[in-house]
């Protein structure tokens, strides 16, 4: 019993490997690296087709039409014509072909090639031969807006010769819209949105500015205008200008972009219009955002800022005093900001240290360097305290207080003072003097 299964087995797989073999049936083996959008398979099916390629008077059509509404053929058919194209309106989906044999001995088969926006042609697979009056049948193909369809009909006489007709299907689109808008130098004035058309791009000190636009659909098709000039020529995928730009002048561009064959088609052509104004500043102004660029990135006096607009930045004396006059810049706050910069890095800097290092490095004026100091807490040594009230010596005997009234202090005083010839004093003392005029004072006893 094992033995007659084993032997059915071998005999079911030979059924089905052999006719694959030798091309009765196509069996496709798929890659590893195969895909939905790029297939890759090596097929064990005879290659017929190609193989028969051979036009004779009994693989001719006798007819070739298309009995879609508003969709012909832009050729005349003949039966030794091979190619043939069909131009569709945006709001046509489908169209049908209908071929008609030549002879009751033809077969006919077909295929539909497709090839999405941004893609290559990627090959359908062929339907079965037919023959007798479906042979005839209508062939329909479905066409997405903007995008293209190629119908192979292959017809085959009895003698197993093929001749090949291509229908190339094209529909149009109303997509006018653009994907990307970018600039190789200078600022857009707003974000790019495929709803906006007018956009401003300032350059700066450049001479030119290359500005690029990509269209959202990819058979869409984009030409340029500068100025008043004329428009170039249509082109797909990404369109680029490089319009050179005067100083303190602006020059307009403009992209048109046109609906994927809308051209072709018997409907109107959807087109679609961006402007980009760009402009280059003078010098004057491209010096003040310069000097603004640099007091955000660090402080600067009004020297130091003159200094690096002219020797770093290359502007002219008149362009640089321009700026910094006309920036609105408060020297006192970026000498406080320097001040703080310094202080952070030396800690232990003493006031007269920062204010030299902010008049003489720097290039702050005096007063912008004391207002900074003063601002970050470096305040001038406190002036020093009162003296205390007089003291004199004389000898071991300290006399103090001696500034209040009372008879009790007259009278210490008179006794401290018994002993001392108040005139032997240094002269010039203030509080030997004071003792002095006590002795002679009238409160004073013997």
């Amino acid at each position: 019993m094992d033995v007659r299964k084993a032997l059915l087995s071998t005999g079911f797989v030979a059924l089905l490997v052999v006719p694959s073999v030798f091309g009765a049936i196509p069996l496709k083996i798929y890659l590893p690296n195969s895909s939905s959008m790029q297939p890759s398979y090596i097929s064990l099916a005879v290659p017929e087709a190609e193989a028969r390629n051979r036009n004779t008077a009994n693989n001719r059509l006798r007819g070739l039409r298309v009995p879609t509404n508003r969709a012909n053929f832009t050729q005349s058919f003949a039966p030794a014509r091979h190619t043939y194209t069909i131009n569709l309106r945006e709001n046509i989906a489908r169209v049908q072909i209908q071929p008609t044999r030549g002879n009751n001995g033809q077969s006919i088969r077909h295929r539909i090639d497709r090839r999405p926006p941004f893609f290559l042609w990627q090959e359908g697979n062929w339907s079965r031969w037919r023959t007798g009056n479906a042979a005839n049948n209508r062939i329909t193909v479905s066409v997405p807006q903007g995008q293209e369809r190629r119908l192979r009909i292959a017809v085959r006489d009895r003698a197993r010769n093929v001749r090949n007709y291509v229908i190339n299907i094209r529909r149009a689109s109303t997509n006018t819209y653009a994907q990307f808008l970018h600039e190789a130098g200078g600022e857009f004035n707003r974000r790019f949105a495929r709803n906006v058309m007018n956009y401003n791009l300032r350059i700066g000190s450049l001479e030119a500015a290359g500005v690029s636009l990509q269209a959202a659909h990819g058979n869409a098709q984009i030409r340029t205008r500068v100025g008043s000039g004329a428009w170039s020529s249509f082109r797909r995928g990404n369109v680029s200008v490089s319009p050179n730009v005067r100083q303190g002048q602006t020059v307009r561009v403009q992209f048109q972009i046109r609906g994927a064959f809308s051209n072709l088609a018997a409907s109107p052509t959807r087109t679609r219009i961006y402007a980009i104004n760009i402009t280059r500043n003078t010098s004057r102004v491209e010096a003040q955002q310069s000097a603004r660029e640099w007091l955000r990135l660090i402080p600067l006096s009004r020297q130091g800022l003159l200094s690096v607009l002219m020797n770093i930045e290359r502007f002219s004396a008149a362009d640089a005093n321009f700026a910094v006059d006309n920036i609105g810049a408060n020297w006192n706050n970026e000498a406080a900001r320097a001040a703080r910069l310094f202080i952070a890095a030396w800690p232990n800097m003493s006031r007269a240290g920062m204010i030299d290092l902010l008049v003489q490095i720097e290039r702050f004026t005096p007063a912008q360097a004391e207002f900074a100091v003063n601002s970050i807490g470096l305040r001038p040594p406190a002036p020093p305290s009162p003296p205390t009230t007089p003291t004199a010596t004389l000898g071991s005997i300290e006399i103090l207080d001696f500034s209040c009234d009372g008879d009790g202090v007259v009278a210490q005083a008179a006794e401290l003072l018994t002993d001392f010839d108040p005139y032997d004093l240094p002269q010039g003392d203030e509080d030997l003097s004071l003792l002095a005029d006590l002795v002679d004072s009238k409160d004073l006893k013997e």
